[in-house]
C-alpha cells in the first residue's frame, strides 16, 4: 500500500491538451514513485473543494484480476 501522501503537496503541469479534451499531465516524479505508478498508466480525476483527486485506473484494473 502506498504511503499516506495526504499532507503533502505536489506540483504537475499540463503538457498538452488533445483535440478531444483529454490532457497530458506531467506529475512530480517523487509522487509517481511513492505511489508505484508507471508511465502509460491510465488515470481519472475528480475535483472537489478546490482539490484534485487522481485515481490510477490501470492499477485498479490489475488489482481486481
Amino acid at each position: 500500500m502506498p504511503p499516506n501522501t495526504e499532507n503533502k503537496t505536489y506540483l504537475g503541469h499540463v503538457v498538452e491538451v488533445l483535440p478531444n479534451g483529454d490532457g497530458i499531465l506531467e506529475l512530480d516524479p517523487e509522487l509517481v514513485k511513492e505511489l508505484g505508478w508507471e508511465v502509460g498508466d491510465e488515470l481519472d480525476y475528480n475535483m472537489k473543494d478546490g482539490k484534485i483527486y487522481i485515481t490510477n485506473l490501470t492499477k485498479e484494473k490489475n488489482e481486481t484480476k
